[in-house]
């Protein structure tokens, strides 16, 4: 190969590079989210996929950009201030574009109450139990699931559950309730704990016991008599 020819290929190369980097944008990405997010950046060179805070070059001014969230919960996503997930924009309307992502978790509030004598235990994903002995708010993820436990004499829980311990998904702002003995107030069933006289039940049993013996005794006495 031929010095020239050389130079040539050397010049044709850096002018291809040249306008590459001309027409490179940068994209500056902030991403605020207690969960994990993955972004997706398309424009007709591909797709680049980003899912931490970085400087991006972009070979295209036509950008499409998606957000997924990997979260249990509901939540909201903000691209740039809209309450979206996903966005296109022209990037060769900025010299630099800065796009922040923000994940906002949605909360609700649960309020456990307690009628009667005991005691319920509020335990949290993270750990944090809770004890309520008559009632109590708490602020938890919407969609998150709850471990409640009761002490003392349950008769229910007010969803129909009458084990001792329960799991609760919160779904938007929600009351229940725990049923305990030596309470006279009616359950969301309908009934009641029954109340046991057992005075009146010995006493019934002793006027039964005594029929018993009384007709047996009378009929010994018709068997003698005949």
């Amino acid at each position: 190969m031929s010095k020239g020819a050389e130079i040539l290929i050397l010049f044709t190369v850096f002018v291809f590079t040249i306008n590459i980097i001309s027409n490179a944008y940068v994209v500056n990405v902030k991403i605020l989210s207690p969960f994990p997010v993955t972004l997706l950046f398309s424009d007709s060179h591909g797709v680049k996929v980003v899912s931490s805070n970085q400087t991006l070059n972009v070979n295209s001014s036509n950008l499409r950009i998606q957000a997924f969230v990997l979260a249990p919960y509901s939540y909201s996503i903000l691209i740039n201030g809209n309450n979206t997930n996903e966005l296109n924009v022209n990037l060769s309307n900025y010299s630099e574009f800065n796009l922040t992502v923000i994940v906002i978790p949605s909360y609700a509030f649960l309020k456990v109450d307690v009628v009667g004598k005991g005691t319920v235990y509020i335990e949290l994903n993270n750990g944090t139990i809770i004890e309520v002995r008559n009632s109590s708010v708490v602020k938890l993820y919407n969609g998150s699931n709850v471990l409640l436990e009761a002490s003392g004499d349950l008769l229910n829980w007010s969803n129909g559950g009458n084990t001792m311990t329960i799991w609760y998904t919160v779904d938007g702002n929600s009351t229940i309730t725990a049923f305990f003995g030596n309470s006279s107030i009616l359950l969301k069933s309908g009934t009641v704990k029954p109340i046991v006289d057992y005075t009146e039940v010995g006493l019934s049993l002793f006027a039964i016991g005594f029929f018993v013996l009384y007709k047996i005794y009378s009929r010994k006495d018709q068997d003698t008599n005949v």
